[in-house]
C-alpha cells in the first residue's frame, strides 16, 4: 500500500534490531525515517533533525517510561511540533499516561497500520496548530472568539458492534461496560448503515472471526462516505489464521483485535481509537466556531461561507511565519472560474456563490479558502507539500467542471471552465508576497495562452 508521506519519522526502540526492522518496513511504504540509537540520541535528533513524528517501540518498556521519553522529545523539538505514536504490549495500562501520546498501538502492529496512524496524528497536529493561529489572527482584528480545542470529558463513548452475538461480543461488551462505554449491537450490514446514518459513534467493531465479509464491505462503504471516512473501524478476528492483513488495512481497518484477548484489552484498544476520533472532532468544532462571526467583523464572506479576501491575506502572513518557524510546508492554490459570456451578471454571481460553497466542502478543515477577486478563489493548505496541493487543485477542477449550473433559462444549464496554479512557500517569503507571486504567475500564464 503506497502512502503519500513527505514527513520524516524518528524511530526509537530499546534494541537497534527492532528500530532497524521497523524503519525498513515503513520505508517500503514510502515513509521517510531516521533511526535513534537510544533515548538520549532520540532527544538530540528531535532537537536537530527536521522530524515531524516519533515512533516509540515500547514493547520492552512500560508505558510510564515511554511517556517520559515522549515528553523529553517534545521539549527538545520546540518550537517545532512533534507527534508521538507508541507501540505498547497488549496488556500495558496506558490511561494514566495517554495524554503524552498522540496514538497508541498494541503489539504486534502491522506496518500499514503504523503508517496510517502516523498520517492521521500528523494531520490532527496540524489542525490543532492551525486553530491557535486562527485565534491569533482573529485577536489581532479585535474579534473575540474561543477557538480552544476542548477535550471531551469522554463520558459514555458510543461503540457500534456489527456481527454475530458470539461469546467474543459478550467479552467486548463487558470490557467496554466496565469503562462506561455504551455498545450498540446489530447483526447485518443493512442495519449497520442505518445506525451509522442515524446516530454518531466513536468507533465500529466488526466481527470477522469466521469470515471477512461483510466486514470488508462495511469498511469500503465507510471510506466512500465523507462523513464517516475518519470513523475508526476495528476488525475482531483470529490473528493467527487471518491471512488478508494487508487488504484489511488497505480497505480502511484501524486495528485488528485478537479474538482471544481479555475483555480489558479489547476495551483498551477500542477506546484508544475512540479518543483519537473525539480529539479530531473537537478540532473540527473549533474551526466551525471560527466561521460563526458577525458580518461586520469582515472575517467570513456571507455569500460563499469562505474567508473574506482581507482576512485571507492577513492570515496567510501568520501561516507563512509559522510554516518557517516549524519547518512545515505551506502550499497555495489559485483557481480561476470562467463562465460562458452569454449568461447575465446576476447568474454569474450566483454561480460564484455556489462554487464558493463547493470549495468550502471540498477542502480540508484546516485549509483556508477565500474568494480573493471576482472569479478567483484561493486555498492555503498548511502542512501540504506541492504534490498534495496539486492533487487537491485537480480535484477542485474536476468537480467544478462536472457540475451543471442553472442558467438564465432554467432549461438550459451550463458548465464552467476552471484552471489553477499551485506553489509551495519559499524560504523567507511573506504570505502577502506568496499570494502576489501566484497571481503574477496566473497573469503570465493567461497572456501566454
Amino acid at each position: 500500500m503506497a502512502t503519500a508521506f513527505t514527513a520524516r519519522v524518528l524511530v526509537v526502540a530499546e534494541r537497534p534490531s527492532t528500530s532497524g526492522a521497523l524503519a525498513a518496513r515503513l520505508e517500503e511504504l514510502g515513509v521517510s525515517t531516521v533511526i535513534a540509537s537510544g533515548d538520549r540520541d532520540a532527544c538530540a535528533m528531535a532537537a536537530s533533525q527536521p522530524v515531524d513524528a516519533a515512533l516509540i517501540d515500547a514493547t520492552d518498556r512500560d508505558a510510564e517510561a515511554a511517556a517520559g521519553l515522549a515528553r523529553a522529545m517534545r521539549l527538545a523539538a520546540r518550537p517545532r511540533l512533534l507527534s508521538v505514536v507508541v507501540i505498547l504490549p497488549p496488556d500495558a495500562v496506558v490511561r494514566p499516561f495517554a495524554e503524552h501520546f498522540d496514538a497508541v498501538l498494541r503489539a504486534p502492529a502491522h506496518p500499514a497500520q503504523i503508517a496510517a496512524r502516523i498520517q492521521l496524528v500528523l494531520r490532527v497536529t496540524v489542525m490543532e496548530d492551525e486553530t491557535r493561529l486562527r485565534a491569533q489572527t482573529l485577536a489581532a482584528r479585535n474579534v473575540d472568539v474561543d477557538l480552544g480545542v476542548d477535550e471531551h470529558t469522554f463520558d459514555a463513548p458510543q461503540i457500534l458492534y456489527v456481527g454475530e452475538p458470539t461469546p467474543r461480543y459478550l467479552a467486548l461488551q463487558r470490557g467496554l461496560a466496565d469503562c462506561d462505554a455504551r455498545v450498540t449491537a446489530c447483526f447485518s450490514t443493512f442495519s449497520a448503515f442505518d445506525f451509522l446514518h442515524e446516530r454518531d459513534f466513536d468507533a465500529v467493531v466488526l466481527n470477522a472471526i469466521d469470515a471477512t465479509e461483510p466486514a470488508f464491505t462495511i469498511c469500503g462503504g465507510l471510506k466512500r462516505n465523507t462523513r464517516l471516512y475518519h470513523l475508526p473501524v476495528v476488525l475482531m478476528t483470529d490473528i493467527e489464521r487471518f491471512k488478508p492483513i494487508d487488504e484489511a488495512f488497505e480497505r480502511g481497518a484501524s486495528d485488528l483485535l485478537p479474538h482471544d484477548a481479555s475483555p480489558d484489552e479489547l476495551a483498551r484498544r477500542v477506546l484508544s481509537l475512540a479518543r483519537e476520533r473525539r480529539r479530531r472532532d473537537a478540532v473540527k468544532a473549533a474551526f466551525s466556531r471560527a466561521r460563526g462571526h458577525d458580518p461586520s467583523d469582515d472575517v467570513v464572506d456571507i455569500t460563499t461561507g469562505l474567508a473574506t479576501a482581507q482576512f485571507f491575506v492577513d492570515h496567510l502572513d501568520t501561516m507563512a511565519r509559522r510554516a518557517r518557524a516549524v519547518s512545515r510546508p505551506l502550499s497555495l492554490i489559485l483557481v480561476r472560474v470562467a463562465t460562458p459570456q452569454s449568461i447575465s451578471r446576476p447568474t454569474r454571481e450566483d454561480t460564484m456563490r455556489q462554487i464558493g460553497g463547493m470549495v468550502r466542502h471540498l477542502v480540508r478543515a484546516e485549509d483556508l479558502a477565500a474568494r480573493v477577486q471576482g472569479s478567483l478563489f484561493a486555498v492555503a493548505m498548511p502542512g501540504a507539500p506541492y504534490g498534495a496541493a496539486k492533487a487537491a487543485a485537480k480535484r477542485l477542477e474536476s468537480v467544478g467542471e462536472c457540475t451543471a449550473f442553472e442558467g438564465d433559462d432554467f432549461e438550459d444549464p451550463f458548465q464552467v471552465k476552471m484552471e489553477s496554479v499551485v506553489a509551495e512557500l519559499e524560504p523567507s517569503e511573506l504570505g502577502s508576497r506568496f499570494l502576489s507571486r501566484l497571481m503574477d504567475e496566473f497573469r503570465a500564464h493567461a497572456q501566454a495562452s
